[in-house]
C-alpha cells in the first residue's frame, strides 16, 4: 500500500530532507564504500521520483531540482576527490534513462 510507504509518511519536508542529505553525504563522505552505497541510494531514489515524458525537454527535474546541478557541479570540480567525482558520474549513468530529456535540453 503506497499510502503507508515511508516516503509518503515523511511528507514533503521529510522527503526534501532525505534528498538534501543524500547529496550532502555523496559530496562529503570520505569512505568509498559508504559513499558508493549513498550513490546507489541516490540513483535509486532519482529513478523512482523523476518521471518525464519523452516529448518533454525541461531544464531540470521538478521532483528533485537539486540532483542534476549538484551532480554536474561535483563531476566538473577538479578539486574534488576523484572517488567523489567517479561516484557522481556513476549516478548520472544510472539515472540517464530517467533524465535523458534534461540532458538533451541542456546540450543545446
Amino acid at each position: 500500500d503506497l499510502s503507508d510507504s515511508l516516503r509518503v509518511r515523511l511528507g514533503e519536508a521529510g522527503q526534501a530532507d532525505v534528498r538534501r542529505c543524500l547529496l550532502q553525504i555523496l559530496e562529503g563522505e570520505p569512505q568509498h564504500q559508504v559513499r558508493r552505497k549513498v550513490a546507489d541510494c541516490t540513483q535509486s531514489l532519482g529513478n523512482q521520483i523523476i518521471c518525464l515524458l519523452s516529448d518533454q525537454r525541461p531544464a531540470n527535474a521538478d521532483s528533485w531540482p537539486e540532483l542534476m546541478p549538484t551532480l554536474m557541479r561535483l563531476v566538473c570540480d577538479g578539486s574534488k576527490d576523484a572517488g567523489v567525482r567517479a561516484d557522481c558520474v556513476w549516478v548520472m549513468k544510472e539515472v540517464a534513462c530517467s533524465v535523458w530529456q534534461i540532458l538533451v535540453a541542456n546540450g543545446d
